[in-house]
């Protein structure tokens, strides 16, 4: 996962209820960011040029919104969709694989969202 000036890449994350998800927050902009899911995870502020890791476990199906505590979830967010099968969604850009914890490690910034800041 990247945090870019003021957006995150990628915007939109898959995984399965029950897993255990370990992820590296990388932040390739030029102001500090967060990743934040309310309730469940914070990473802290992330420096720029910096990477923080965060490991949570996903407790039932649904959609959570994750976003920047600094900046604001109506200026920088995205979306967490967990399923509640043994398999994972067809469209799944983490790349995770059933069956044992996952890992989403940024891979260099690939799309932001620029909201003119």
């Amino acid at each position: 996962m990247t945090t870019v000036d003021f957006g995150f890449s990628p915007a939109t994350l898959s995984a399965r209820a029950g897993q255990e998800l370990r992820l590296q927050v990388r932040n390739s902009g030029q102001f500090p960011h967060t990743f934040t899911i309310t309730g469940l995870v914070d990473s802290g502020t992330v420096n720029p040029g910096a990477t923080q890791t965060v490991t949570f476990t996903l407790a039932q199906a649904g959609t959570l919104t994750f976003f920047c505590a600094i900046h604001g979830q109506a200026t920088m967010s995205g979306q967490l969709v967990i399923s509640a099968g043994a398999s994972l969604p067809p469209s799944n850009p983490g790349g995770l694989a059933a069956g044992a914890p996952a890992t989403l490690a940024a891979a260099g910034p690939t799309e932001s969202s620029d909201h003119g800041y």
